[in-house]
């Protein structure tokens, strides 16, 4: 950063509502399943912190509120067995999207942060859209290794 390295750091994060009441399952013979979440909404609060690891050692907190509605996400997954009977689960397709988001800072320089709260939200969307592509990604990078990943214990017994 133009500042130098911080430390940020994000604790305390309460959910203080979550609707997740639109949820579909379907499943298709012989093995896929979808599910779906359409129109999700979550607000949360949470105690932020940060501090410049160089001298002059800049440092502020306080809390923040984050809004994230009208939310989606749908997997399509392949559920199969092995020869000897293990299940094996493979995602077929996955996506994900946040409609918006929300970000507003209480307490230290929160007036001067508020200014870029919907710069911030844009990146923090993405930066959590990336995140919840990349577990498929990882889930499609398995696949293709072993042709299916096993869900079970870790010694695969």
């Amino acid at each position: 950063t133009p500042v130098g390295h911080i430390t940020f750091t994000l604790s305390s994060i309460h959910i203080n509502s979550a609707d997740i009441s639109h949820t579909e399952a379907v499943l298709h013979q012989p093995s896929n399943v979808e599910a779906s979440i359409k129109n999700a909404n979550i607000a949360l609060n949470a105690h932020w912190h940060y501090r410049e690891d160089s001298w002059p050692h800049i440092s502020d907190s306080g809390s923040v509120d984050v809004n994230a509605r009208s939310i989606s996400a749908a997997i399509n997954i392949l559920i199969t067995t092995t020869k000897s009977g293990e299940p094996h689960v493979t995602s077929q397709s996955c996506s994900f999207n946040i409609g918006s988001l929300d970000v507003t800072f209480h307490g230290g320089a929160s007036w001067l942060y508020n200014l870029f709260s919907s710069s911030i939200a844009d990146s923090l969307k993405d930066a959590i859209k990336g995140q919840v592509l990349s577990i498929d990604n990882e889930f499609h990078k398995r696949r293709s290794e072993s042709d299916s990943v096993y869900i079970g214990p870790e010694d695969g017994h």
